[in-house]
């Protein structure tokens, strides 16, 4: 019976994540833990409602270190004494900067959805935050370096550059703690339909989230400092230049 926390788990791929896990039998998965940053969402409430004291909502802001540790301090008291299986961090913002990084502002500016964010604060809040928590799973292409020109019109940069370092620091936790039998990984879940990926993405949130447990559960050492992608099948020789899902290691 393993145990997991997924952080991100009010909505999209977060929560279709604990939706695939409270399916599995009690012999598979004993215990999810959903952080959230807010109030708990009606769809996270019905799950947790019809899973009762096995699917946990937990309030975490992951760029507060106060939050991170009372979270913390909730998950171990309910382990009681048993160690976290699973960590599955997926929770990251994504602005949109028409024009490039020479518009990507360095002081707080108006995001569409009225909320002020400035690149530091979105490096702060998709990586440091993510140091701060010692995991970090979910990733995208966009990260990727080597496949940067791919991405290049996506109006993005923010989301690219603290997504790249994110890649770097899992590397390092991977080296680190390599030794004392931990895997640390990322990977893509794919452009999912969410309210990130909007309506035009290619898979639905279900297939991604699948697909991405999928690849937790049968997790080894071998796994250990990679960039993966998720496997779906018919995708895999996807004629788009963007995303083809191969399940193959994805480059730097």
């Amino acid at each position: 019976m393993s145990t997991y926390l997924i952080t991100g788990a009010s909505r999209g791929l977060g929560l279709a994540l604990v939706y695939q896990l409270a399916r599995l039998d009690v012999s598979e998965v004993k215990m999810v833990f959903a952080t959230l940053r807010g109030q708990e969402s009606a769809s996270l409430r019905e799950i947790a409602k019809a899973s009762p004291g096995r699917i946990i909502p937990i309030r975490m802001d992951p760029s507060n270190p106060d939050s991170i540790q009372k979270a913390v301090e909730t998950v171990k008291s309910r382990l009681d004494g048993q160690g976290l299986d699973f960590l599955i961090n997926n929770v990251g913002v994504s602005p949109l900067v028409q024009g490039g990084i020479s518009n990507m502002q360095g002081s707080s500016s108006a995001s569409p959805s009225g909320r002020t964010k400035s690149g530091r604060e979105y490096i702060r809040y998709n990586t440091i935050g993510r140091t701060q928590t010692k995991q970090a799973y979910s990733s995208t292409t966009l990260g990727s370096i080597a496949r940067s020109k791919v991405y290049e019109l996506n109006p993005c940069p923010a989301y690219k550059i603290t997504k790249a370092a994110l890649n770097m620091m899992t590397v390092q936790y991977a080296q680190g703690y390599a030794k004392d039998g931990f895997t640390f990984f990322v990977l893509t879940p794919g452009w999912l339909k969410t309210d990130l990926g909007g309506p035009a993405a290619d898979l639905p949130v279900e297939t991604g989230a699948e697909a991405v447990i999928k690849i937790v559960k049968s997790a080894n050492q071998e796994q250990n400092g990679r960039f993966l992608n998720i496997h779906v099948p018919g995708w895999e020789n996807n004629k788009s230049v963007y995303n083809q899902y191969d399940g193959k290691e994805v480059p730097w």
